[in-house]
């Protein structure tokens, strides 16, 4: 997790002085980013008592003037209380849909986001409503690859992300990522385990994996 939460706190814009922690879990990101000089003001948040109590005793313990508060996504936190929101620890689906019920909040904001799962959804939702990946990284904890995401607020779109952005990410794919192998390696896997056990009458099902499949090698030849 250091590795990750590293990553995270590395992508805080130096002028940020605002933070909020959106399902802050143990609070470890908000502590780490109120020990960055330029920021002035953390908030951790989680859904309910039971899921911030964690962050409250370590929040105590290192003595440090966080506030820890209940809020479902950014329902109770007030625009002006943050000029940078993470998101992290969540699911794609979860991210997408917290972003998309605050978007008049998000306005102007910065968004750090990290995830393990399936991001096209998200990068496609992202894109949108206005945002732009500045910076994106991936990080391998325990066998796991995660996806580390700084969007920022952009005046207009100049064009819509390729197929191959959503799926892999814009910036990953441009600076060719040396985890990007691994990521898609790991997609040829799963293909390759959803084709061994689909029956044979599921065919044109099988045409279309077998059409990804062949996508994602010469994707991979290209970054080569």
């Amino acid at each position: 997790m250091k590795k990750r939460i590293n990553t995270i706190i590395n992508m805080i814009p130096p002028g940020a002085k605002k933070i909020v922690d959106v399902a802050c879990d143990h609070g470890l990101i908000g502590i780490q980013a109120y020990n960055l000089d330029h920021i002035k003001a953390v908030i951790c948040s989680d859904i309910n008592d039971n899921a911030l109590a964690a962050a409250k005793g370590n929040v105590k313990r290192e003595n440090l003037d966080i506030e820890c508060r209940i809020s479902d996504g950014l329902k109770e936190i007030d625009k002006k209380e943050f000029d940078v929101a993470i998101i992290a620890g969540l699911g794609s689906k979860a991210i997408t849909q917290i972003v998309k019920d605050s978007l008049p909040k998000l306005t102007n904001k910065k968004i750090i986001i990290s995830t393990n799962d399936n991001l096209y959804k998200l990068r496609k939702f992202m894109n949108k409503n206005g945002f732009v990946v500045e910076q994106e990284k991936l990080v391998k904890e325990n066998n796991v690859i995660y996806t580390v995401i700084l969007y920022i607020p952009a005046d207009f779109i100049e064009e819509e992300l390729r197929e191959e952005q959503l799926y892999f990410g814009p910036k990953l794919l441009s600076e060719k990522h040396d985890l990007l192998f691994e990521v898609i390696d790991n997609e040829i896997e799963k293909v390759d385990g959803i084709l061994k056990i689909l029956p044979p009458k599921y065919f044109i099902k099988q045409l279309r994996l077998r059409s990804r499949k062949a996508y994602l090698k010469r994707l991979k030849r290209k970054l080569s």
